[in-house]
């Protein structure tokens, strides 16, 4: 999902002050939730990543490396990014 998209819940539209036309602005309130639920979000793949490496790291040899990562995430990156 594209940002523009993520942020439609967002967005509102008001009447300008002195009545000459509409503006556009994101309620605050909901953004701050859409900003929270995407840190979660986040935070929760951040997470799978480092537990799944780390028990490949501990269970195989040649993975507990800065390169041993690399070619870890060469061949798992798939699984946690989305296309």
């Amino acid at each position: 999902m594209k940002t523009k998209d993520i942020l439609i819940p967002a967005l509102r539209q008001y009447q300008h002050n002195n009545g000459a036309g509409l503006l556009k602005g994101f309620d605050y309130d909901e953004t701050m939730k859409i900003v929270g639920e995407l840190q979660n979000t986040r935070d929760g793949l951040i997470k799978d990543i480092a537990t799944t490496f780390y028990y490949s790291w501990h269970n195989s040899p040649g993975t507990n490396t800065d390169a041993g990562f690399d070619d870890w995430w060469k061949l798992n990156k798939v699984r946690f990014v989305e296309s």
